[in-house]
Order: C-alpha cells, then sequence, then structure tokens
C-alpha cells in the first residue's frame, strides 16, 4: 500500500503542475544552432609587418606577425569574401560538418586559425662576414634549419591524418614553396600565440660577436616582409 500512495500522490503532483505551468517561464529552446561549414579551419588572419626574436635557449630566431592587416572567420562562408578565397586556395573546401553557434549574440569559432600567406621563399643575411665562405651580405639559408607548424598537410591528406597541425623540421636551403604554405596560425582566439616559424642556427660564425640579421620573406603574391634583430654569438 505504501508504494501505491507514492505513485499516485506523483501522478498528482504531475497533473497539477501541468495545470499551472503557465505560472513558471520555462526554457523552451537551446542556447544555441548549428550551421553547417564545408571547411576545417575556422578563421585566417593576414599580417601587415613581422618581427624577428632572438633566443638563446633554442639557438635562433622566432619569426613572428607583428601587426595584422585584417582577419576572417567562418562567419563569411559562402560571402565570396577572403574566407571563401583561402580555403578554395588552400584546398579546404571538403570536410562538411557542424559547428555551434550561441544564439545570444557570441561570436562564431576563430579556432582553429591559419595564417592568410603562403610564402615561396624565406631568406636569412647577416651585414657582418660570418665566416670565409659567408661575407656579409650573403645567404645564410644553408647554416639554417627551420621549425614550423601547418595546417596545410593534414587539409592536403583530405584531413586523414592524426593530427591536423603538423610540426616540419627542415634545412631551410632545402624547404619548398609546399613547405611554407600556411606557417604558424594558431588555436588562440586573441591571437597571442604570433609564431610563423623558428629559424635555428646550424652553424656559428667564425668570430664572437654582435651579428645583425635580416630575414625576408616572401608571398607567392610578390608581397615581401622583411625585419632584423642582432644575435649575440660567445666562443
Amino acid at each position: 500500500m505504501k508504494t501505491s500512495r507514492v505513485v499516485i500522490f506523483g501522478l498528482a503532483t504531475l497533473f497539477a503542475l501541468m495545470l499551472s505551468g503557465c505560472s513558471q517561464k520555462i526554457e523552451t529552446g537551446p542556447w544555441s544552432k548549428s550551421v553547417d561549414v564545408t571547411s576545417y579551419m575556422m578563421s585566417f588572419k593576414k599580417a601587415s609587418s613581422i618581427r624577428l626574436v632572438a633566443s638563446g635557449i633554442y639557438n635562433g630566431i622566432t619569426v613572428q606577425f607583428d601587426q595584422l592587416s585584417w582577419r576572417c572567420n567562418v562567419a563569411e562562408q559562402g560571402k565570396g569574401g577572403h574566407f571563401d578565397e583561402l580555403c578554395l586556395k588552400y584546398g579546404d573546401t571538403k570536410r562538411p560538418h557542424q559547428i555551434q553557434i550561441r544564439l545570444d549574440g557570441g561570436d562564431y569559432p576563430q579556432s582553429p586559425c591559419a595564417n592568410a600567406d603562403a610564402y615561396t621563399s624565406i631568406a636569412v643575411s647577416s651585414t657582418v662576414a660570418w665566416d670565409a665562405k659567408h661575407p656579409a651580405g650573403v645567404s645564410l639559408n644553408d647554416l639554417m634549419w627551420i621549425s614550423s607548424w601547418s595546417y596545410s598537410p593534414y587539409i592536403r591528406s583530405g584531413y586523414t591524418l592524426t593530427e591536423p597541425r603538423v610540426q616540419s623540421y627542415k634545412k631551410l636551403n632545402e624547404v619548398t614553396a609546399l613547405d611554407l604554405m600556411m606557417l604558424g596560425g594558431n588555436d588562440d582566439i586573441q591571437g597571442i600565440d604570433s609564431e610563423i616559424c623558428r629559424l635555428l642556427f646550424a652553424q656559428a660564425p667564425a668570430a664572437s660577436g654582435i651579428y645583425p640579421i635580416t630575414v625576408t620573406l616572401t608571398t607567392d603574391e610578390g608581397e615581401v616582409f622583411s625585419a632584423s634583430t642582432e644575435v649575440t654569438f660567445t666562443k
């Protein structure tokens, strides 16, 4: 009998709540909506200038975004702007899926984010002679390694690689334009991670001292970015 009374009370309570439901505001919709997209990338950022940061930790230079010219994101998909152009350029058009957008005015996702530029070359030089084979102004590319991250290999694989952001480590004088696509970028909405790539010295100069280093990046559209810094070497 005890069990029966509980069931009857429960049904009665439910019926009463149904009758008085209009007196209590109940959320009837979800907090987000689904949006269909066809790209893996959620945004791109375009540099207007670069900067160099010398580091003794890994014996090299970090090439970073300095100022941004513009950013674009997946909210612009299908509108024929920068985002569509870049997705088409990098072949990122065949990964249909859904993303969640907040209904309270929240922004579209910003990550993963990639560098809008594709570089055809990276050149390193010093205004001070490095050694007998590398006088002032001569390319130091044969003495450098480049460490970088890119989403391009993942996209070119048809989205089949295990990790979408792929690290590369090569001699700078052996890289091709394919290696220099979509360098850097980040997964941070605020763009705090501003690294494009790292350039590592494989060989120290013949003499100790301060060496002014210039790095020049050239894009596939002929745009040139250049920056300089000083690196100190001691024996």
